[in-house]
C-alpha cells in the first residue's frame, strides 16, 4: 500500500527498501499474508460458484447439485448435473474446478480411480463403474459431453464376433449388437435414461491399411480402442496388427489411463487384473483379430471366436 500524503510533506516511516523517507510500499503487518491468502481462497470459490451457476443456467437446470462425499453418493440424476457444469464450463480448468468441488478428483487435479459407483442390473447382479474422462467425448451432432465412465469389471463373457473375420470392425460386430440390444435394457432405469450416446471413431472396415477405414459411430456403450487405454503411437511395442496411421485415429487416451501413465510399455492401469477384456479395434493386418487387454494388462489381439471380458464405457 502506498504511503499517504500529510499536510506536512511526506509520511517518514521507514519503509521496505530499509531507508529513512519516502517509501513505494510499507511492510507487511503481522498476519496480513494469511488474512489476504484467506480472501484470495475465498475470491477463488466464489468464481468457482459463479461459474458453477453460470453452467447450470446454460444447461438448463435448474437448482444447484448437493455436494456430496464422494461419487458412490450421489444418484444419477444428480451425476447428470454435474456432468452438464463440466459440459458447459468455460474451460478444462473451470471443469475441473467444477469436478474437484463435487469431489470427482482430487485436490491435484487427479481422477480418483479408488473411487467407485455400483450399478445394480435388472437382474440383480450389481457391478461397480468408475469416473475415466472430463470432456473427453462428444456427441452425435457436435458439442462436449461432460463426464465417461467405464465398468470396472466385467459384466459379462462374450465372443467378439459370431464370424472368424474381423469384417465389418466394431460397426458390425457381435458385442455390439449386444451392448445396444442386450445390457443397455438391463441397466436401471435411472443411468440409463441420464446416458448420451458419444461419436465413436474406429476402424469399421477390418484388415486395412488406410486412415479411410475409420469411421464414426453413435453408441450409448462401447469397448475402449487401443489408442484410448494404451494412448497414441505404440511403435515397436505394440502388438503385431496395429498401425499408427489407423489405430491412433480411434480416440485419444482417456484422462484416467495417462495419469496412470498406461502406455504400451507398462499396461492398461486399472484394467489390469481383471482377467483378459475385449478392446473394439481390430486387427489391421489379418482378418482374424481383435484387440484385447491381457491378464498382465498388456496389448494382444484374439480371435473373435474367443471369449472374453466386456468392460463398457457411456457418458453421461
Amino acid at each position: 500500500m502506498s504511503g499517504m500524503s500529510g499536510k506536512g510533506g511526506v509520511r517518514g516511516r521507514r519503509g521496505a527498501s530499509g531507508k529513512d523517507g519516502v517509501s513505494g510500499k510499507r511492510g507487511t503487518r503481522p498476519g496480513e499474508k494469511k488474512i489476504r491468502a484467506a480472501a484470495l481462497g475465498i475470491a477463488a470459490t466464489v468464481l468457482v460458484v459463479a461459474g458453477v451457476i453460470a453452467a447450470l443456467r446454460l444447461a438448463g437446470v435448474s437448482g444447484q447439485p448437493p455436494v456430496k462425499g464422494s461419487l458412490e453418493d450421489y444418484s444419477w440424476d444428480q451425476v447428470k448435473a454435474i456432468s452438464l457444469l463440466v459440459r458447459e464450463a468455460e474451460s478444462d480448468e473451470a471443469a475441473l474446478a467444477i469436478a474437484q468441488r463435487y469431489h470427482l478428483c482430487a485436490e491435484d487435479g487427479s481422477i480418483d480411480a479408488s473411487q467407485t459407483k455400483a450399478v445394480t442390473l435388472t437382474t440383480g447382479e450389481s457391478f461397480d463403474v468408475r469416473l475415466i474422462g472430463l470432456r473427453d467425448d462428444t456427441m452425435e451432432g457436435g458439442g462436449t459431453l461432460g463426464l465417461t465412465f467405464c465398468f470396472a469389471e466385467p459384466v459379462t463373457v462374450q465372443s467378439m464376433s459370431s464370424e472368424k473375420t474381423n469384417f465389418g470392425g466394431w460397426e458390425y460386430s457381435y458385442v455390439r449388437s449386444y451392448l445396444s440390444q442386450s445390457l443397455l435394457g438391463l441397466l436401471p432405469s435411472e443411468l440409463k435414461d441420464n446416458i448420451t450416446p458419444a461419436k465413436k471413431r474406429t476402424n469399421n472396415v477390418g484388415m486395412s491399411e488406410s486412415p479411410d477405414a475409420v469411421s464414426e459411430t453413435a453408441d450409448s456403450l462401447w469397448l475402449l480402442s487401443l489408442a484410448e487405454v494404451y494412448g497414441a503411437s505404440g511403435g515397436e511395442t505394440a502388438p503385431e496388427g496395429y498401425l499408427p496411421d489407423v489405430g491412433d485415429l480411434e480416440g485419444e487416451q482417456y484422462e484416467l489411463f495417462s495419469q496412470q501413465g498406461a502406455n504400451w510399455e507398462q499396461g492398461a492401469g486399472v484394467m489390469a487384473g481383471q482377467g483378459v477384456l475385449w478392446l473394439r479395434s481390430p486387427s489391421c493386418t489379418t482378418n482374424a483379430g481383435f484387440a484385447l487387454v491381457g491378464s498382465d494388462g498388456m496389448a494382444a489381439y484374439g480371435t473373435p471366436l474367443e471369449s472374453h471380458g466386456i468392460v463398457p464405457a457411456f457418458c453421461i
